[in-house]
């Protein structure tokens, strides 16, 4: 296992909230910008591995407390929500109720976290610009002992290859000053 399968566990934990749309893992801290280049069905949840404190090998584990994140994405006109229209009753009722998941989780059923969550917290991710998108955001953090006892092997990245191709610019409307001869070969 890794942080990957982990954080898997923790979103299909989370995405047993019946109001959820989508729960996935994400990279990191994100945006209104990020949200709308993902194009997700909302209400939305993402959770994420903010870091690592205190790692030690202590025999053949890993052992380390894991600083995680899981952010809360409702708009107001998201389907699935009592009262469709009214934001601001909808993210504090999922709020309430992914609070208590992860307050309740103990171990996410993962054999790589040790303990229940702890110092958990919730932050209003509120800005103008969201609202005027009839976006709300809420981001719950807490922290969790990891003991991470494998290193897994990394899967293969793919290659960025070039297809071959060539395009010729030709008259069909005003004059054309130039042509451009363009041909993408692999490496």
């Amino acid at each position: 296992m890794s942080l990957d399968t982990i954080l898997d566990t923790i979103a299909k934990e989370v995405g047993k909230l019946e109001e959820l749309k989508l729960s996935q893992q994400v990279g990191g801290r994100f945006n209104l910008e990020e949200l709308r280049r993902r194009a997700v069905k909302m209400p939305a949840a993402f959770v994420a591995c903010l870091g690592t404190d205190d790692g030690r090998v202590i025999g053949s584990a890993f052992r380390a407390k894991g600083l995680f994140i899981l952010v809360l994405a409702v708009e107001s006109r998201a389907e699935g929500l009592p009262e469709k229209q009214d934001r601001t009753r909808n993210i504090h009722r999922l709020l309430t109720r992914a609070l208590l998941k992860v307050a309740k989780a103990g171990t996410w059923g993962s054999p790589e976290i040790e303990g229940t969550p702890q110092n958990i917290a919730a932050r209003n991710a509120y800005t103008s610009k969201g609202d005027a998108n009839n976006l709300a955001l809420w981001g719950i953090t807490w922290e969790q002992q990891l003991a991470l006892a494998e290193e897994p092997v990394p899967a293969a990245l793919p290659d960025f290859l070039t297809a071959p191709t060539s395009y010729q610019a030709t008259d069909t409307g005003p004059p054309i000053d130039a042509v451009d001869n363009i041909t993408l070969q692999e490496p």
